[in-house]
C-alpha cells in the first residue's frame, strides 16, 4: 500500500446555469458551506451576488482544495455571473430536469466558452422528478451540447436533497480538474479583487482568485488602475491564515495602502471590486485595447438582440476580470461581425483597465441584455494611431498564433514594437522571467533579435536603420568631399522620423563605428572618406595656406583669408580637417603653427615658472590679438594657467 500523500493542489470550480436549476444547493450539498450570503438571496431564493464555497476532493492524483464560485443565474445578474468565472479550472453546468435547456443556460456556456474553459461536468439537477426518463434526459443533453467544450462531459444526474449523485459528482469533478492545465506561478501575482469590505479592528480585506504568482504576507502590492501601493498584512484561503497564497486559490488579504492617491488603510475606491492587486513592476493601466473577438456560432439560434449584426462603433460593455467597463468596438476589416466569425478588433473605454496579453473577456450590449461575444487581448497598451493598417493587423495575427509559446510570443512582440525594455518584456510576456531570459538569448544568438542599451530591438529594422544611416553619411562624402564627415546631430535629426525611440540612436552611432565608420569630435565619416578640396577650391586653398605660413603667429583676418565665397568654404574645408586651428572668431592659425606656439610656451614657462601676456606675446613675436585667444585656449585644454596677471605650467603640460 502506498503511503505517500497526495499533492495539494488548488483548484476553481463555477457553477453556470440557469436561475433555479439548483446551483447553490448543489454546491451547498457538495461543500457543507450556502454560498447564497444576502439577505435579498435568502428572501428570493435565487443567487444575485457571487457566492464562495471551499471543500476538498480527492482522487488517485491529488488532493484538490476547491473554490467552488456560485454564479447568478438570473439573466439580470449575468454581469455577476462573468465576473467569477474569469479565472477557473472546471465548469460545473447545471440543467434542472425539469426545465431542461434555458436561455440562461445557453448563455452561461457561451459565456465559458469565450473564457477559455476547456472541461468540466453537467449536473442533471432535480433528477429525483425523472423516474425512468433519466437516459432520454442525458440524451437530449448531450445532443444540446454537442460542437462545445463540454460535449464529451459527463453528465451526472444529481438530487441534493436526497444526496444523490454527490460521490459521482465528485469523481467528475476530480477526473476534470485532474486534465485540466495546473495555474502556472509565473512570479507575476495578480489578484482581480470580486470583494471589498471594512473589517472592525483588521482594516480592508479584499477577495479574489489569484492568478500569475504568489502573495505573500509583507508583500507590496500595486492596485490599478490607480496605482495605490499596499502592504499585505495577512492572507487567509479556505478561512485559514496562511503565509502565502498560490495561483489558482481563493485568497483574502488585510491590507494598508502604504503609497499613492491615498494612504488611508480604509480607502476603499484605491482597492475596490473590479480593481486589480498585480506586483509592483506590472506596468501601467490603459482605456484602449487591441483584441481577437468571436462571436459564438450558436447566436445564430438566439433571442435578436444577441445574434445581430455587430457593427464597427458599437457602444458595449466589456466585461474583464471582475468588472463592466463601458466601451465602443473598432472592428478590422470590412462589414459587421457575424455570429460564428472572428476579428481583430480595438475597444476604446471610458475608464482604464489593467490586462495582459492573454486576458479572456466578454462583450454584452449596452443594456446588459444579451451576451454579444469574448475573446483574447493582444495588445493592453497599443499606440494610438495605426490598428488599421495592414502592417498593424498583420502583428496582431502573429501575436495571436503566438501565444503560448515564450520565443513566438518575443517575436510577435518586437515585430508589433521594434524595440521594448528588458522590463517591459517581463511585465509584457505571460512567461516566467527565465524564460524570457532564455528567449532572448536565443533571439539574439539567432540573429533575429538585437541588444541595445534601450532594451531589445527587432534585427530587421535595426538593419534598415543601420543602412539608413550609412546611406546619409555616404551621401554627404559625394555632395561634400571637403568636408570631414556628416554632423552627428544632421545624422540623428535625418533619422528621427524613423527611430523608435531617441535613445537608440546614440546605440546607432556606436554600432556604425564598429562596422565601417569612424567618428572624429561630433563627425562620423566612412573609413575610406578622405576630405579633399575640390577641384574648384584648389586654388583658394593654397592662397589661405601660403598667407597662414607666410604670418604664422599674426595671422591675416578672416575677412583677408576669405574675402569670397570659394575662399570662405576653402576656409571651413582647412578648419574642419584640423590643417588650420580657429582660436577665436577672427584668429586661424595653421595647424603647425599653433603646436609650435604651444611647445614655445611651455618651454618657456618650464623655464622661467610664469608670464605675464606681454612676455609671451614678445615669445611669439606676435599681437594681443591673436595671444589673449591663443593663451585662453591653452588655459582651456590645461596646458597653462592663469594666476592673477601671469601663466604658470597647466596639469596638461607634459
Amino acid at each position: 500500500m502506498n503511503s505517500t500523500p497526495l499533492p495539494t493542489r488548488p483548484a476553481i470550480v463555477a457553477t453556470a446555469g440557469h436561475v433555479d436549476h439548483g446551483k447553490s444547493s448543489i454546491v451547498k450539498a457538495l461543500t457543507g458551506t450556502d454560498p447564497d450570503r444576502l439577505p435579498e438571496e435568502k428572501a428570493r431564493g435565487i443567487t444575485i451576488e457571487l457566492g464562495f464555497a471551499h471543500a476538498v476532493i480527492e482522487d488517485s492524483i491529488a488532493r484538490w482544495e476547491v473554490g467552488f464560485v456560485d454564479v447568478p443565474g438570473h439573466e439580470d445578474f449575468v454581469k455577476n455571473m462573468v465576473a467569477g468565472v474569469s479565472t477557473i479550472q472546471a465548469a460545473l453546468l447545471v440543467v434542472a430536469a425539469d426545465d431542461g435547456w434555458m436561455p440562461q443556460t445557453e448563455e452561461h456556456l457561451q459565456i465559458l466558452e469565450y473564457l477559455g474553459a476547456t472541461d468540466g461536468v453537467v449536473a442533471l439537477s432535480k433528477a429525483d422528478l425523472l423516474g425512468e426518463g433519466t437516459a432520454g434526459a442525458i440524451a437530449s443533453l448531450r445532443e444540446t451540447l454537442t460542437g462545445t467544450f463540454l460535449e464529451k462531459a459527463e453528465i451526472i444526474p444529481v438530487s441534493a436533497p436526497q444526496g444523490r449523485g454527490l460521490g459521482d459528482l465528485r469523481g467528475a469533478l476530480a477526473m476534470a480538474l485532474g486534465r485540466s492545465k495546473p495555474p502556472r506561478d509565473l512570479g507575476k501575482p495578480r489578484l482581480p479583487i470580486d470583494r471589498a469590505f471594512l473589517v472592525r479592528g483588521a482594516g480592508l480585506v479584499v477577495t479574489g482568485t489569484l492568478q500569475g504568482g504568489e502573495i505573500r504576507r509583507g508583500q507590496s502590492l500595486i492596485s490599478q488602475p490607480l496605482g495605490t501601493r499596499f502592504k499585505v498584512r495577512s492572507v487567509q484561503s479556505a478561512h485559514r491564515d496562511i503565509d502565502c497564497a498560490r495561483p489558482g486559490m481563493r485568497a483574502a488579504l488585510q491590507i494598508n495602502a502604504v503609497e499613492g492617491p491615498s494612504k488611508s488603510a480604509t480607502s476603499g475606491p484605491d482597492a475596490a471590486r473590479g480593481h486589480v492587486l498585480t506586483w509592483e513592476d506590472s506596468g501601467a493601466s490603459s482605456n484602449l485595447l487591441e483584441v481577437e473577438l468571436s462571436r459564438s456560432v450558436r447566436l445564430e439560434n438566439g433571442p435578436p438582440g444577441a445574434r445581430r449584426p455587430l457593427k464597427s462603433g458599437a457602444l458595449v460593455r466589456m466585461h474583464l476580470g471582475t468588472r463592466s467597463f463601458p466601451g465602443r468596438i473598432v472592428l478590422g476589416g470590412k462589414g459587421p461581425l457575424l455570429p460564428g466569425g472572428n476579428r481583430l478588433a480595438r475597444i476604446r473605454l471610458r475608464e482604464r483597465a489593467h490586462a495582459v496579453w492573454g486576458d479572456r473577456f466578454v462583450i454584452r450590449d449596452w443594456s446588459e441584455r444579451h451576451t454579444l461575444g469574448g475573446g483574447i487581448v493582444l495588445d493592453a497598451a497599443p499606440g494610438i494611431r495605426g490598428f488599421s493598417t495592414e502592417a498593424r493587423q498583420g502583428s496582431l495575427r502573429q501575436m495571436r498564433e503566438a501565444l503560448g509559446h515564450a520565443e513566438a510570443s518575443l517575436r510577435a512582440l518586437l515585430h508589433s514594437r521594434v524595440l521594448k525594455s528588458r522590463s517591459a518584456l517581463v511585465a509584457t510576456l505571460p512567461f516566467t522571467p527565465d524564460e524570457i531570459t532564455q528567449s532572448i538569448a536565443k533571439a539574439v544568438a539567432d540573429g533575429w533579435a538585437v541588444p541595445i542599451s534601450a532594451g531589445l530591438i527587432d534585427a530587421e529594422p535595426w538593419r534598415q536603420l543601420l543602412s539608413r544611416a550609412g546611406e546619409q553619411v555616404r551621401s554627404h562624402h559625394q555632395t561634400r568631399p571637403d568636408s570631414p564627415g556628416l554632423s552627428v546631430a544632421e545624422l540623428q535629426s535625418a533619422l528621427a522620423p524613423n527611430l523608435p525611440d531617441p535613445s537608440v540612436f546614440e546605440d546607432l552611432v556606436q554600432a556604425m563605428t564598429r562596422l565601417d565608420y569612424v567618428r572624429t569630435g561630433s563627425h562620423l565619416r566612412h573609413q575610406s572618406h578622405r576630405p579633399a578640396l575640390p577641384m574648384a577650391l584648389e586654388a583658394a586653398g593654397l592662397r589661405i595656406r601660403k598667407l597662414l605660413g607666410e604670418r604664422p603667429f599674426d595671422p591675416p583676418s578672416r575677412k583677408e583669408l576669405a574675402p569670397d565665397p570659394a575662399s570662405l568654404q576653402a576656409l571651413k574645408y582647412l578648419v574642419h580637417t584640423s590643417e588650420a586651428v580657429e582660436l577665436g572668431p577672427d584668429v586661424i592659425l595653421l595647424q603647425t603653427a599653433w603646436q609650435s606656439a604651444k611647445t614655445r610656451i611651455v618651454e618657456h614657462l618650464r623655464a622661467n615658472a610664469s608670464a605675464t601676456t606681454s612676455e609671451l606675446r614678445q615669445l611669439l613675436a606676435s599681437s594681443r590679438r591673436v595671444v589673449i585667444p591663443l593663451l585662453e585656449r591653452l588655459d582651456k585644454e590645461g596646458v597653462t594657467r592663469r594666476q592673477a596677471d601671469v601663466r604658470c605650467l597647466g596639469p596638461k603640460s607634459t
